[in-house]
């Protein structure tokens, strides 16, 4: 397994891609709970944070994949150029509007606003090894793909800590730090030339937002993004409930380094069964280890089951890549990763918006049925796409 990725770093530039693509996409695992703190340190309810957390989510479900669409046809230093400093001057606005008590109304707009330039960091990195790689190493391509997905894990495994031990002493702090983790990655991203993808020509080719390979992937994935906004304030909120607020980030984190654990490995596996297969059989694991959550009174127990949550989201999102990957070309693939991705903070947003009214008025536990409503639904919507999951 170690050989298959040293292969990988062999490539020119490689390092580059994965180190600005971590760095850019830090605020993915830190501006949740970054905006929880930041809003309870200005005496406010869970439920302005939940819907705060919602609308930002919301807000992504539209832009990313407009972004991802624009750097499929105009190049990804044009988005980058555009999107970067937008984002990061929004972000910091929204942050002095909190600190200086200014009326909740125009903390929506600003992250709205901010969340409007908001880019699919992961999209874009994977693009750049697809267009390093070639066409001619897809083993490669998909190891790849999985040394994203367990980068995807590093940052929710680091930034729920750094968020928490930041934000629990400075509430802005948590979110300033990932604003700037943004900017100084998405800079990194825009001066690397060698792996800038090309602009390709794009055929005649149906509109993404009707592909059938698309939906089969990114309909259950939207459905178990209802599980990721709820677990974090639940977490959040039974941490204070038992008087240890500050271990909230190492909680979340423990989840992503089940994520990281098991994506690593899927990646270094050569496997004989199809990534169809595979991504219902993940999907059914996840179902299985959510439904104690509710339950779940000891934090020790806690910690174990949230592991092997995690791990089971890990091998998931680069198996659903693969999928697609076959049945949309390379001129639209910035925009088909992203869409089968950006779905995710829909139900997210809903699922927040609820569960911090939940958390209000029943505490954490209750509101822990929210995600496994939506991980049970999201493992249930694949028998309506069973032909697409065959190779």
């Amino acid at each position: 397994m170690l050989e298959t990725y040293r292969s990988l770093f062999r490539i020119p530039g490689a390092f580059r891609i994965s180190f600005s693509g971590l760095i850019a996409r830090m605020p993915g695992g830190m501006d949740s709970l970054a905006i929880i703190f930041i809003v309870l340190g200005a005496e406010q309810k869970y439920a302005i944070a939940g819907a705060l957390t919602g609308v930002a989510a919301l807000t992504t479900v539209i832009s990313t994949p407009f972004w991802s669409n624009q750097s499929d046809k105009r190049g990804q230093k044009f988005v980058l150029k555009i999107a970067v400093p937008i984002r990061a001057l929004a972000m910091f606005t929204f942050i002095a509007l909190v600190t200086f008590d200014a009326p909740i109304w125009s903390w929506f707009v600003a992250v709205i606003a901010a969340e409007s330039s908001s880019v699919s960091i992961g999209s874009f990195t994977r693009r750049r090894w697809m267009s390093m790689i070639g066409d001619n190493q897809k083993a490669k391509v998909d190891t790849a793909y999985s040394f994203e997905s367990a980068l995807d894990q590093t940052v929710y495994i680091t930034g729920p800590v750094l968020a928490t031990a930041i934000s629990t002493v400075s509430p802005p702090a948590g979110l300033i730090l990932a604003t700037t983790f943004f900017l100084v990655g998405g800079a990194m991203l825009l001066t690397h030339d060698v792996s800038t993808p090309p602009i390709l020509e794009r055929g005649e080719f149906p509109p993404l937002i009707r592909n059938r390979a698309i939906h089969s992937v990114a309909i259950p994935l939207i459905l178990i993004g209802g599980c990721f906004g709820p677990i974090n304030l639940a977490f959040v909120a039974f941490t204070r409930e038992i008087g240890h607020p500050a271990i909230a980030g190492v909680l979340l984190g423990v989840g992503s380094v089940g994520g990281l654990v098991f994506a690593l490995i899927n990646g270094g596996i050569k496997w004989k069964i199809s990534a169809g297969v595979r991504f219902r059989i993940n999907l059914v694991i996840f179902t299985l280890l959510a439904i104690p959550l509710p339950f779940i009174n000891s934090l020790p127990v806690l910690f174990v089951l949230n592991f092997f949550l995690g791990g089971s989201v890990g091998p998931l999102f680069p198996t659903a890549i693969s999928m697609v990957e076959k049945r949309i070309p390379k001129s639209h693939m910035t925009e088909a990763i992203s869409l089968i991705f950006a779905g995710i903070p829909l139900t997210g947003a809903f699922a927040s918006i609820w569960a911090g009214k939940v958390i209000d008025d029943y505490g954490s536990h209750v509101s822990l049925w929210i995600p496994v409503l939506f991980i049970a639904l999201g493992a249930a919507s694949t028998l309506f796409y069973r032909p697409w999951y065959k190779d």
